[in-house]
Protein backbone atom coordinates (compact mmCIF):
# COMPACT_ATOMS: atom_id res chain seq x y z
CA UNK A 1 0.00 0.00 0.00
CA UNK A 2 2.84 2.42 0.81
CA UNK A 3 4.36 1.86 -2.62
CA UNK A 4 1.09 2.83 -4.29
CA UNK A 5 0.98 5.98 -2.23
CA UNK A 6 4.58 6.71 -3.16
CA UNK A 7 3.88 6.13 -6.86
CA UNK A 8 0.75 8.24 -6.74
CA UNK A 9 2.56 11.12 -5.02
CA UNK A 10 5.48 10.89 -7.42
CA UNK A 11 3.16 10.83 -10.44
CA UNK A 12 1.16 13.77 -9.07
CA UNK A 13 4.28 15.86 -8.43
CA UNK A 14 5.71 15.06 -11.85
CA UNK A 15 2.43 15.78 -13.64
CA UNK A 16 2.03 19.03 -11.73
CA UNK A 17 5.57 20.10 -12.62
CA UNK A 18 5.09 19.19 -16.27
CA UNK A 19 1.71 20.95 -16.38
CA UNK A 20 3.20 24.09 -14.86
CA UNK A 21 6.11 23.96 -17.28
CA UNK A 22 3.71 23.52 -20.23
CA UNK A 23 1.54 26.42 -19.11
CA UNK A 24 4.59 28.60 -18.70
CA UNK A 25 5.86 27.74 -22.18
CA UNK A 26 2.46 28.51 -23.73
CA UNK A 27 2.26 31.82 -21.90
CA UNK A 28 5.69 32.75 -23.22
CA UNK A 29 4.58 32.02 -26.77
CA UNK A 30 1.55 34.26 -26.35
CA UNK A 31 3.44 37.22 -24.87
CA UNK A 32 5.39 39.54 -27.12
CA UNK A 33 7.56 41.29 -24.54
CA UNK A 34 10.18 39.91 -22.21
CA UNK A 35 9.23 39.92 -18.57
CA UNK A 36 12.28 39.39 -16.31
CA UNK A 37 10.08 38.35 -13.37
CA UNK A 38 8.37 35.77 -15.56
CA UNK A 39 11.71 34.46 -16.80
CA UNK A 40 12.86 34.06 -13.20
CA UNK A 41 9.67 32.11 -12.40
CA UNK A 42 10.39 29.78 -15.31
CA UNK A 43 13.94 29.20 -14.12
CA UNK A 44 12.67 28.39 -10.63
CA UNK A 45 10.00 26.01 -11.97
CA UNK A 46 12.60 24.18 -14.06
CA UNK A 47 14.95 23.95 -11.07
CA UNK A 48 12.17 22.46 -8.92
CA UNK A 49 11.31 19.92 -11.61
CA UNK A 50 14.96 19.04 -12.09
CA UNK A 51 15.42 18.59 -8.34
CA UNK A 52 12.36 16.31 -8.12
CA UNK A 53 13.60 14.17 -11.01
CA UNK A 54 17.04 13.91 -9.42
CA UNK A 55 15.47 12.75 -6.15
CA UNK A 56 13.37 10.16 -7.99
CA UNK A 57 16.41 8.83 -9.85
CA UNK A 58 18.21 8.59 -6.49
CA UNK A 59 15.30 6.63 -5.05
CA UNK A 60 15.53 4.22 -7.97
CA UNK A 61 19.18 3.61 -7.03
CA UNK A 62 18.17 2.95 -3.41
CA UNK A 63 15.46 0.54 -4.56
CA UNK A 64 17.97 -1.39 -6.63
CA UNK A 65 20.23 -1.65 -3.59
CA UNK A 66 17.36 -2.98 -1.47
CA UNK A 67 16.47 -5.56 -4.11
CA UNK A 68 20.12 -6.68 -4.32
CA UNK A 69 20.23 -7.09 -0.55
CA UNK A 70 17.02 -9.13 -0.46
CA UNK A 71 18.16 -11.42 -3.29
CA UNK A 72 21.75 -11.52 -2.05
CA UNK A 73 23.09 -10.30 -5.39
CA UNK A 74 26.59 -8.87 -5.68
CA UNK A 75 27.08 -5.13 -5.94
CA UNK A 76 27.44 -4.08 -9.57
CA UNK A 77 30.69 -2.76 -10.90
CA UNK A 78 30.72 0.99 -11.29
CA UNK A 79 28.64 1.38 -14.45
CA UNK A 80 28.66 5.14 -14.73
CA UNK A 81 28.30 8.38 -12.90
CA UNK A 82 27.44 8.58 -9.22
CA UNK A 83 24.51 10.50 -7.83
CA UNK A 84 24.51 14.05 -9.23
CA UNK A 85 25.68 16.68 -6.79
CA UNK A 86 24.31 20.19 -6.61
CA UNK A 87 26.17 22.06 -9.31
CA UNK A 88 25.20 25.72 -9.60
CA UNK A 89 25.01 25.61 -13.41
CA UNK A 90 21.57 24.27 -14.42
CA UNK A 91 22.90 22.90 -17.72
CA UNK A 92 25.48 20.85 -15.81
CA UNK A 93 22.77 19.65 -13.42
CA UNK A 94 20.71 18.42 -16.38
CA UNK A 95 23.73 16.68 -17.92
CA UNK A 96 24.54 15.04 -14.58
CA UNK A 97 20.96 13.80 -14.24
CA UNK A 98 21.02 12.38 -17.78
CA UNK A 99 24.26 10.52 -16.94
CA UNK A 100 22.85 9.25 -13.65
CA UNK A 101 19.62 8.01 -15.28
CA UNK A 102 21.71 5.97 -17.74
CA UNK A 103 23.82 4.68 -14.86
CA UNK A 104 20.75 3.54 -12.91
CA UNK A 105 19.39 1.81 -16.03
CA UNK A 106 22.70 0.00 -16.59
CA UNK A 107 22.79 -1.02 -12.91
CA UNK A 108 19.25 -2.32 -13.23
CA UNK A 109 20.11 -4.42 -16.29
CA UNK A 110 23.15 -5.87 -14.53
CA UNK A 111 21.05 -6.80 -11.49
CA UNK A 112 18.21 -8.47 -13.40
CA UNK A 113 20.69 -10.33 -15.62
CA UNK A 114 22.32 -11.80 -12.49
CA UNK A 115 18.95 -12.60 -10.92
CA UNK A 116 17.81 -14.30 -14.13
CA UNK A 117 20.72 -16.74 -13.90
CA UNK A 118 20.50 -17.54 -10.17
CA UNK A 119 18.55 -20.62 -9.18
CA UNK A 120 18.31 -19.35 -5.56
CA UNK A 121 16.10 -16.47 -6.71
CA UNK A 122 12.39 -17.32 -6.36
CA UNK A 123 10.97 -18.53 -9.66
CA UNK A 124 8.42 -15.71 -10.06
CA UNK A 125 11.13 -13.08 -9.47
CA UNK A 126 13.58 -14.91 -11.74
CA UNK A 127 10.99 -15.00 -14.55
CA UNK A 128 10.42 -11.25 -14.24
CA UNK A 129 14.19 -10.68 -14.16
CA UNK A 130 14.65 -12.57 -17.41
CA UNK A 131 11.87 -10.54 -19.05
CA UNK A 132 13.17 -7.20 -17.78
CA UNK A 133 16.75 -7.93 -18.81
CA UNK A 134 15.49 -6.96 -22.28
CA UNK A 135 15.29 -3.29 -21.28
CA UNK A 136 15.80 -1.18 -24.42
CA UNK A 137 19.44 -0.19 -24.98
CA UNK A 138 18.40 3.42 -25.48
CA UNK A 139 17.58 3.69 -21.76
CA UNK A 140 21.20 2.91 -20.89
CA UNK A 141 22.58 5.90 -22.77
CA UNK A 142 22.16 9.50 -21.61
CA UNK A 143 19.26 11.41 -23.10
CA UNK A 144 19.48 14.99 -24.35
CA UNK A 145 19.62 17.19 -21.23
CA UNK A 146 16.29 18.91 -21.84
CA UNK A 147 13.65 18.92 -19.12
CA UNK A 148 10.99 17.10 -21.16
CA UNK A 149 13.42 14.39 -22.31
CA UNK A 150 14.73 13.94 -18.77
CA UNK A 151 11.19 13.61 -17.42
CA UNK A 152 10.24 10.97 -19.98
CA UNK A 153 13.47 9.06 -19.29
CA UNK A 154 12.88 9.18 -15.53
CA UNK A 155 9.40 7.75 -16.02
CA UNK A 156 10.56 4.96 -18.33
CA UNK A 157 13.43 3.90 -16.06
CA UNK A 158 11.11 4.20 -13.07
CA UNK A 159 8.58 1.84 -14.64
CA UNK A 160 11.22 -0.89 -14.88
CA UNK A 161 12.72 -0.28 -11.44
CA UNK A 162 9.38 0.02 -9.62
CA UNK A 163 8.05 -3.18 -11.18
CA UNK A 164 11.23 -5.02 -10.19
CA UNK A 165 11.30 -3.55 -6.69
CA UNK A 166 7.63 -4.39 -6.03
CA UNK A 167 8.14 -8.01 -7.10
CA UNK A 168 11.31 -8.46 -5.04
CA UNK A 169 9.75 -6.79 -1.99
CA UNK A 170 6.81 -9.17 -2.18
CA UNK A 171 9.18 -12.07 -1.41
CA UNK A 172 11.21 -10.19 1.22
CA UNK A 173 11.20 -11.56 4.75
CA UNK A 174 8.71 -9.78 6.98
CA UNK A 175 9.93 -8.06 10.17
CA UNK A 176 9.91 -10.35 13.21
CA UNK A 177 9.19 -7.57 15.69
CA UNK A 178 6.80 -4.67 15.37
CA UNK A 179 9.64 -2.16 15.68
CA UNK A 180 11.86 -3.78 13.02
CA UNK A 181 12.19 -1.87 9.76
CA UNK A 182 10.79 -3.73 6.73
CA UNK A 183 13.31 -4.71 4.04
CA UNK A 184 11.66 -2.39 1.52
CA UNK A 185 11.21 0.69 3.65
CA UNK A 186 11.00 3.85 1.58
CA UNK A 187 10.46 7.36 3.00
Amino acid sequence: MRVFGFRARAAFVLLTALTLASCAEFADLMSFGRDPAREQELVQAEAASLWEMTLMAGRYGVMLGQAREILNLPEPKAVGEGFPTGDVDVAKQREALAQYQASVAAEFVADVARACKRKRVPKKVRTLACEQAKMPDELRTPVEPEIQALAVRNDRVGDFVMTWWNEVCAVAPKPKKDDDVPACAME
